[in-house]
């Protein structure tokens, strides 16, 4: 929630965390939820939930939250899921990544990125994958080592999400790493077509290299 609340100051909102009774807008008031953080400014405004619980019994009761909230012009809802189950593959251990291997990669990495520009977007769907196994490399290499974990495969958002937890991406990192990685899957598993904006992969690209 903290981590939530500087992120929408930076943008400029002002941040109740945790308001209650007045702090709270009337429509809200009359429901009886309580939310966990409501950023304000004069374009929008948010009420957000945190929560690790995705029972179906929850999601059914923030979903009328959600229609509630945004039926008020100017507001919406966000729901922030921390701790969400995520599948751990257990069918081959993946060894950590070696600072050399990702500098080597990274290298590869801006040679096809080049090869990418001057011909039209044609190996965009390479550059994504060898920009997203970079990206996973660097961040189980910050997220285990030392730390008797060398062996976890986790989902690439589980990365993300921990990655922005310990403070070691920005919020707006994760979100567009988070989009990225959607991108990455469907290409992955078989969407040949999927297309990803030069815009998007010279960002992956450089966040490869910043967070090497």
């Amino acid at each position: 929630m903290r981590q939530l609340g500087r992120h929408f100051k930076r943008k400029g909102y002002a941040v109740c965390i945790e308001p209650r009774g007045a702090q709270l807008p009337g429509f809200l008031r009359e429901t009886g939820y309580m939310p966990d953080l409501i950023a304000e400014s004069p374009d929008e405004s948010v009420v957000i939930e945190v929560t690790s619980k995705d029972s179906v019994e929850r999601l059914r009761e923030l979903s009328s939250v959600s229609e509630t909230i945004e039926r008020e012009r100017g507001w919406q809802f966000i729901l922030v899921m921390t701790n969400a189950r995520e599948p751990i593959s257990p069918d081959f251990p993946v060894p950590l990544a070696e600072v050399g291997e990702l500098q080597i990669a990274l290298d590869k990495l801006l040679d096809l990125y080049e090869l990418c520009k001057n011909e039209g977007g044609r190996h965009s769907q390479a550059v994504l994958l060898l920009a997203w196994a970079i990206v996973e490399g660097v961040l189980r290499m910050y997220l285990y080592t030392g730390k008797g974990r060398k062996q976890q495969v986790r989902s690439p958002r589980s990365l993300v999400r921990d990655g922005v937890m310990f403070g070691f991406l920005e919020m707006e990192e994760g979100e567009f790493l988070n989009r990225m990685a959607s991108a990455r899957n469907r290409m992955a598993h078989g969407a040949l077509g999927e297309r990803v904006s030069v815009h998007d992969l010279e960002r992956l690209v450089q966040l490869c290299r910043s967070m090497l």
